[in-house]
C-alpha cells in the first residue's frame, strides 16, 4: 500500500500517492477511518480490490482527489466504497475494470455515502458498479448511497452497471442530476435519464485530450445539478466557488 490507514483519523493532503500495489488498495487502504483525504493524485496503483483506494467504514471526507490510471483487478479499478463518506468534486480518469464500485456486504452493511460532483472518464469497463447483497432468490440489498450531479462518461462497456439487474437498486439510492453518456449507459435497460434531473448528453468538456475537464460554456451540465449548498459543498475539484444549483461535474465552467 501506498498509504494503510486503520481505525485512525489522519489528514492526507495534497500527496502524490503512485505506483503502489496490495490485494485490499494499492494506494489507499482505509477502515474505519473519519479524517480527510484531500487534493492528492493517486495514480497508476492496483489491487485486487480498489486500486486507487479501498475504503470500508467510516465517515472520512474523499474531496478534490486526481485518480488516474489505476487498475483493480476484480472489484474497483479507482475506488472501492462501503463506507458513509463523502466522496466529491473528484476525478477518475482511465481506471482499469470500474472507477467507482459501490459495495453492500449484509443486509445493514451497505454503502451509504455521498458521492457527489465527481467526473469519471474512460474506465475500461464500468464508470460505475452497484453491487447488491443476496438474501434471497427474491430480496437482493443495494447501497444507500446518494449518487447526485456526478458525470460518468465514455466508459469501455456500461456506464453505470447495476448487479442483478434489479430496479430496486435505484429505490434505496438517491440517484439525481447526473449525466450518463458515451458509454453504453445503464444495464439491463435501467436508465435513468429523463427523471429526477438526469441527463445523457456530451459534456463539452474543454480540452478532454489535455486532461482538462472543466466544462465549455455551452455544456448542457450547466445549471444541470443539484444545489450543493444542501450538503454543505461550496467549491469545486480547483477550489472554485460553486454556484447555487450549478454544474453536474467535478469543475465549474470555465471563467
Amino acid at each position: 500500500h501506498g498509504v494503510y490507514i486503520s481505525g485512525s483519523d489522519p489528514s492526507i493532503l495534497d500527496c502524490i500517492i503512485e505506483d503502489n500495489s496490495g490485494t485490499y488498495g494499492g494506494g489507499v487502504y482505509a477502515v474505519n477511518f473519519d479524517g480527510v483525504l484531500d487534493g492528492n493524485t493517486i495514480r497508476s496503483n492496483s489491487a485486487t480490490y480498489g486500486g486507487g483506494m479501498y475504503y470500508d467504514q467510516g465517515s472520512a471526507e474523499v474531496t478534490a482527489n486526481w485518480f488516474e490510471g489505476n487498475s483493480g483487478s476484480s472489484q474497483g479499478g479507482g475506488l472501492w466504497l462501503n463506507a458513509t463518506a463523502l466522496v466529491a468534486s473528484n476525478v477518475f480518469l482511465d481506471s482499469s475494470s470500474t472507477a467507482i464500485y459501490l459495495e453492500t456486504t449484509s443486509t445493514t452493511d451497505r454503502d451509504g455515502s455521498y458521492v457527489m460532483n465527481n467526473t469519471i472518464v474512460d474506465a475500461t469497463s464500468y464508470g460505475v458498479y452497484v453491487d447488491y447483497y443476496y438474501y434471497s432468490s427474491s430480496t437482493r440489498y443495494y447501497p444507500t448511497t446518494d449518487f447526485v450531479n456526478n458525470i460518468v462518461y465514455s466508459s469501455g462497456s456500461y456506464d453505470v452497471y447495476v448487479g442483478g439487474g434489479y430496479s430496486s437498486a435505484f429505490s434505496s439510492m438517491t440517484w439525481e442530476n447526473n449525466n450518463v453518456y458515451g458509454g453504453s449507459g445503464y444495464s439491463s435497460s435501467l436508465s435513468r435519464t429523463g427523471s429526477n434531473g438526469n441527463i445523457s448528453q456530451d459534456p463539452d468538456f474543454a480540452d478532454a485530450s489535455g486532461d482538462d475537464f472543466s466544462l465549455d460554456w455551452g455544456s448542457l451540465c450547466i445549471d444541470a445539478g443539484h444545489d450543493m449548498s444542501t450538503y454543505g459543498l461550496s467549491t469545486d475539484h480547483d477550489g472554485s466557488t460553486r454556484e447555487q444549483g450549478g454544474a453536474a461535474s467535478a469543475h465549474q465552467a470555465q471563467p
